[in-house]
């Protein structure tokens, strides 16, 4: 469901950023190089992505895609991961 509350692991980031590593990832901002970066930063809430019937003017998603959000700290650039890839990270 959208807006499901989830408990906050502050294991997270370094489970994340391990796996990404393990796979080739690099974890420095592809905008300003920075290596400072947070995962889901929205504490209590399971970031996703919406998706929507094709029928026009629906409000309301059919079903929604988890994603790992990381945000560089220095310039705020905003890079997701499928959650159900990353999934052993969590």
């Amino acid at each position: 469901m959208v807006g499901d509350e989830v408990p906050r692991d502050d294991t997270q980031d370094e489970r994340v950023a391990d796996f990404l590593k393990s796979k080739g990832v690099r974890l420095e901002c592809p905008a300003c190089a920075s290596p400072e970066a947070n995962t889901d930063e929205a504490t209590g809430l399971e970031p996703t992505f919406p998706f929507y019937p094709k029928e026009h003017g629906s409000a309301v998603p059919r079903a929604v895609l988890p994603i790992y959000v990381l945000t560089c700290r220095n310039c705020g650039f905003i890079r997701v991961f499928d959650r159900k890839i990353v999934g052993g990270a969590a």
